[in-house]
């Protein structure tokens, strides 16, 4: 594997200087990946921005805007409250989400 990425390297340097260019050097890479790297996370932060503006403009909840109960099946105790519940059974010893249901109040 190293000597594939070292004649990749070798390849590449060859055509850069062919073309006039500077080699391209450890530093080089570093520089770029730290560059790609700013790059996307601005671009995600972005998109996260504006997919949340977008989600309030038609009305959506933000992630823990509404209050999750976890219950068992066949725990009558929150009946009538308007909220959102998480059922849970027990499989394996540990308990395992298995589905929501929102109970109108």
């Amino acid at each position: 594997m190293q000597q594939a990425g070292k004649a990749m390297e070798d390849f590449t340097n060859a055509v850069r200087a062919e073309l006039g260019l500077e080699a391209f050097t450890a530093e080089d890479v570093n520089r770029v990946g730290t560059t790609y790297m700013e790059v996307l996370t601005k671009q995600m932060n972005v998109y996260i921005k504006e997919t949340r503006e977008e989600a309030r403009k038609f009305g959506f909840l933000e992630p823990g805007a509404v209050p999750i109960t976890a219950i068992q099946a066949g725990d009558d105790s929150h009946a009538g409250r308007g909220q959102i519940f998480t059922l849970s059974g027990r499989l394996g010893g540990g308990v395992k989400p298995w589905g929501h249901c929102v109970v109108a109040s």
